[in-house]
């Protein structure tokens, strides 16, 4: 059984993303997604394409994953 995520910081939860957790990255996905949205809808005005760019970032952020440094938090 792995071990639980909740208490561990973002850079730990990315860690754990590079090891194959999926689940680390849905954490990340709840801790991040509403700031993520808010950002989003800011920009398009409405909840359809805020939503869609919201997932859109989060596809991105999978992806780019490898080449995360911890230079940065997880949330910029």
């Amino acid at each position: 059984m792995p071990a639980p995520l909740d208490g561990l910081d973002d850079g730990a939860l990315v860690a754990a993303c590079r090891e194959g957790r999926r689940d680390a990255f849905d954490l990340l996905v709840r801790r991040h997604q509403r700031a993520v949205y808010q950002v989003c809808y800011r920009f398009v005005g409405n909840h359809a394409d805020a939503s869609d760019l919201t997932q859109d970032a989060f596809l991105r952020a999978w992806r780019g994953l490898a080449g995360f440094k911890r230079e940065s938090s997880v949330g910029t």
